[in-house]
């Protein structure tokens, strides 16, 4: 009996591992959309289909029966959960660095859900790209140096949250003591849009 008391505990807590880390991954879609506010526009929102599945058990009152269409399922739960819905625009791959986690060049709308007049899902290059956490933004120069360029000196700490950061320096100035400083001093709220860069990779 204690035995198998242990073993469902034990596949329990596995599952309940298992839950909370898939919450945080997702897979690229592309959609195409139009608001009172912004003219007809193509893009990649982030989605994660586990949500959808546990729809049941975390949004309780969501009403999603019926809704085969995606966007209009996508639409319903934003305007229940309250969570803002962001599309992206240019997506990269920098598969020698960082594998095909996809990365965002800085560009993205916050939608009003409210405010869509057209939203609907299409093909793109990039859908079903997958990570976790938060896309890692750069910018597009960023971009070009860490594709084109040998850094003066990149290291890997731990980042954010659950996360494993890269750090790259493009200035002669700052060298590889130099990075593990500013890294070390890193708060939530700093910025690196210049020859410093730095891209967090959520674990899945």
């Amino acid at each position: 009996m204690i035995k198998n008391f242990l073993l469902v505990f034990l596949l329990f807590i596995l599952s309940y591992e298992l839950y909370s880390s898939c919450l945080a991954c997702w897979e690229l879609r592309a959609v195409e959309f139009e608001t009172t506010a912004i003219e007809e526009r193509t893009g990649y929102i982030i989605w994660n289909p586990l949500v959808l599945s546990l729809s049941d058990i975390y949004y309780p009152d969501l009403q999603l029966e019926g809704l085969s269409d995606f966007c209009d399922t996508i639409s319903g739960m934003h305007q229940y959960s309250m969570k803002a819905l962001v599309v992206y625009y240019d997506i990269v791959q920098i598969p020698d660095r960082f594998r095909k986690f996809p990365i965002s060049l800085s560009t993205f709308d916050t939608i009003d859900i409210h405010q869509l007049l057209n939203f609907k899902m299409i093909d793109g290059k990039f859908d079903g790209a997958e990570g976790a956490g938060a896309i890692p933004r750069i910018t597009k120069d960023q971009y070009q140096l860490l594709i084109n360029s040998t850094p003066i000196a990149e290291l890997k700490l731990p980042g954010l949250a659950l996360s494993d950061a890269y750090w790259f320096s493009y200035d002669p100035s700052i060298r590889e003591e130099e990075l593990k400083v500013i890294a070390e001093k890193r708060t939530r709220n700093d910025q690196f849009l210049g020859k410093i860069i730095v891209v967090d990779l959520a674990y899945d």
